[in-house]
């Protein structure tokens, strides 16, 4: 049984202010995205992940073979359960079995793992991603984090058009800002990520 969640899905990004603030100008803003590019690259985890990894550059191959497991276990959890318990208890099993090899999610959260991927392949920078679980206290639904430039941001949110998936922007680490993907099911997610591959995918 594939968790369903409840909450408005909002889509308010302010494009002017990705990353950098717009009111840092000039030696000041020069000196903050060099910081920022440090940021990126660090091995010793962020603010809002501490196990962060930099997940810049997949390739839209990584994204076609990590959407395909994704669905594959999807739907052989979803057959297999009957409650959301059981359909996490499934999948946190086949997180340490060897009967399904889930390297092409490289470490990811099952159902948000191949929208991360896409966004990567997009040209964003992942930061944090995580599909909720039962009394998660870290996000309610699941959601991606993420740093854009304004031009793949525009991307990303026309992209959004007549489906049910949020985006917000938000200072998400240390001053800087980024956006939230969010949406009240996986399935979405993963839609989400098959309609960037399709328009964006190269």
């Amino acid at each position: 049984m594939i968790p369903q969640y409840k909450g408005v899905l909002r889509r308010e990004v302010n494009i002017n202010d990705l990353i950098v603030p717009q009111k840092i100008r000039g030696k000041e803003r020069e000196k903050k995205l060099r910081m920022f590019q440090r940021l990126l690259s660090t091995q010793d985890g962020m603010v809002c992940n501490h196990d962060y990894t930099d997940m810049r550059g997949d390739s839209w191959r990584q994204y076609t073979q990590a959407f395909d497991t994704e669905k594959k276990v999807i739907e052989y959890a979803d057959k297999n359960s009957k409650t959301i318990r059981e359909f996490e208890k499934i999948l946190e099993g086949i997180s340490n079995s060897e009967d399904f090899d889930l390297g092409a999610l490289d470490g990811l959260d099952v159902g948000i793992a191949s929208l991360t991927i896409a966004l990567s392949a997009t040209g964003c920078a992942p930061i944090s991603s995580c599909r909720s679980h039962p009394n998660s206290t870290y996000v309610d639904r699941p959601t991606v984090a993420f740093f854009a430039g304004p031009q793949i941001a525009r991307k990303l949110l026309r992209l959004t058009k007549d489906m049910p998936i949020g985006l917000f922007s938000d200072d998400i680490e240390q001053g800087y800002n980024g956006i939230l993907v969010f949406s009240n099911s996986i399935i979405s997610m993963m839609d989400y990520g098959q309609k960037l591959y399709k328009n964006l995918g190269h």
